[in-house]
């Protein structure tokens, strides 16, 4: 675990990406809440700078440049927004994307995590425009649990969907 891994051998390479076939129309990205606007207006920007270079042993993992990372699993996102929200001291949001005419592939360096695997982590190098965001969400976090922003527990409920907003 000491030794430096490079995402040219362990995630990107060609011959050792595992594509996910049985991705659900939606998947979660987390973000910090500076990010809201710029993500409903550009969608999510390539070549940012990682939120994450080192692993929970701190021995670097990968490089994101070019990639966009979520969770198919709206649980796991919020337990990495709680890893960021604790690590970075930022406030964090919970973007939903539309996955329809992506491929997306294993993020191995957290399905394999040898301390807290996260068995629902994707990418895709494909761009994420505006039109695949369908909600941005703050979250806060209470005692280790994740709320929205009428302090109810954060769930699919909370999403500010489409349809939701139409309503209003």
């Amino acid at each position: 675990l000491d030794e430096e891994v490079s995402i040219d051998d362990k995630v990107t390479t060609p011959a050792k990406r595992k594509q996910v076939d049985n991705v659900p129309s939606l998947i979660y990205h987390v973000t910090f809440q500076e990010n809201n606007q710029s993500i409903k207006d550009k969608g999510l920007l390539k070549n940012k700078i990682p939120t994450f270079k080192r692993g929970m042993t701190g021995t670097n993992l990968f490089e994101t440049k070019d990639l966009t990372f979520g969770f198919s699993n709206l649980e796991e996102a919020t337990k990495w927004g709680i890893k960021m929200k604790i690590e970075k001291g930022k406030p964090v949001s919970i973007v939903t994307i539309n996955t329809k005419g992506k491929t997306w592939e294993e993020d191995t360096a957290l399905t394999n995590d040898p301390f807290n695997p996260l068995s629902t982590a994707i990418f895709t190098s494909e761009k994420i425009g505006p039109q695949d965001v369908t909600s941005v969400d703050n979250v806060t976090y209470k005692a280790g649990k994740p709320f929205d922003k009428d302090g109810k527990p954060f769930t699919e409920k909370s999403i500010d969907t489409p349809a939701k907003r139409k309503q209003k």
